[in-house]
C-alpha cells in the first residue's frame, strides 16, 4: 500500500505539481496574483505526501526510532505549511465560495487529523496514533485523488465549475469514509478474535 501511495505521489508531482514552478504568468492564468501562496501551498502539501509513505511503512511495522520521530515533524510542518496556503487560496479565489468551501473543509480535516495523532503520541497512545495517522495521510492523499478523479471520465454532465466543486468533496470526504469504515471493521475483529481467545 505505502508503494503504491509513493507511485501515484511521483506520478502527482511530475504532471501536477512541478509545473506550478514554473513562474509563468500564462500558467498560472487569472491565479497569478496569488502564485507565492499556491507555491507555499504546493510545497507544503508535497513534503506531507512524500513524507507519508515512510511513515505509514515504519510505524506500521513498528520501526520508529529517531528517524521516523523526524520524518514525523516534518511531515507535520508540511501540513501546516500547506494548509496557511491552502486556506489562503481558498478564501482569495475567485472560485470561492463555491469551491472554496470543500477545499476549508479539506484543510480542517487535514489539520484535524494530524494534530489528533500528535496528540495521541504524546499521550503514549500508539494504537491510537497510527489510525490518525492513517486517516491524516488520506487527507493527504485527497490532493492525488482530486486530480485522479479529474482525469477520468466522471461527473461530465455537470457543468466544469460544478463538476470541480463536487470533485473537490468527493477526493477527502469518500476516501476518508471508506477508511473510517475499514477501521472499524479491523477493530471490531480484533475485539472479536480477543473474545473469542478469552473464552478458549
Amino acid at each position: 500500500m505505502a508503494a503504491g501511495a509513493a507511485g501515484l505521489a511521483i506520478k502527482f508531482l511530475s504532471e501536477h505539481a512541478l509545473p506550478f514552478f514554473r513562474w509563468d504568468a500564462s500558467h498560472y492564468g487569472r491565479y497569478w496574483g496569488m502564485r507565492g501562496w499556491i507555491a507555499l501551498h504546493v510545497v507544503g502539501g508535497l513534503v506531507a505526501i512524500l513524507c507519508g509513505p515512510l511513515q505509514l511503512w515504519s510505524g506500521l511495522r513498528g520501526r520508529t526510532g529517531a528517524a521516523h520521530r523526524i520524518r514525523g515533524r516534518i511531515y507535520m510542518c508540511g501540513v501546516l505549511i500547506g494548509t496557511v496556503g491552502g486556506v489562503w487560496i481558498a478564501i482569495t479565489s475567485p472560485a470561492f465560495p463555491a469551491l472554496g468551501l470543500p477545499l476549508i473543509g479539506l484543510a480542517a480535516a487535514w489539520v484535524a487529523t494530524t494534530g489528533l495523532a500528535w496528540a495521541a503520541i504524546v499521550r503514549g497512545q500508539v494504537a491510537l496514533h497510527k489510525e490518525m495517522m492513517i486517516r491524516s495521510y488520506v487527507v493527504t492523499f485527497a490532493f492525488v485523488v482530486f486530480r485522479l478523479i479529474a482525469d477520468l471520465p466522471l461527473l461530465t454532465w455537470l457543468p466544469m465549475p460544478d463538476r470541480y466543486v463536487a470533485i473537490g468533496w468527493l477526493c477527502w470526504t469518500v476516501p476518508l469514509g471508506v477508511t473510517e469504515i475499514v477501521v472499524q471493521v479491523r477493530r471490531i475483529a480484533a475485539g472479536s478474535r480477543l473474545t473469542a481467545s478469552g473464552a478458549a
